[in-house]
């Protein structure tokens, strides 16, 4: 069953590298920019894009437990 959410990876991946900095900037001392300026609409896209992928592989995997 896990093998296919192989290609989920690096989608968590991705989000996972942006969770902590701009929510804990505390654990970052050496962080002095505040996180809105260190994101682009690139990164949001991308990082939305990621996520979506990921919900939509979640909702399909909820429906097929849903039917057996």
């Amino acid at each position: 069953m896990w093998k296919s959410f192989e290609h989920l990876i690096e989608d968590a991946k991705q989000l996972d590298k942006h969770y902590s900095p701009p929510r804990y900037p505390s654990l970052h001392p050496g962080m002095v920019t505040p996180a809105y300026e260190l994101y682009t609409r690139r990164d949001a896209e991308s990082c939305l894009s990621s996520a979506q992928k990921i919900l939509s592989s979640m909702k399909e995997l909820l429906k097929q437990s849903n039917t057996t």
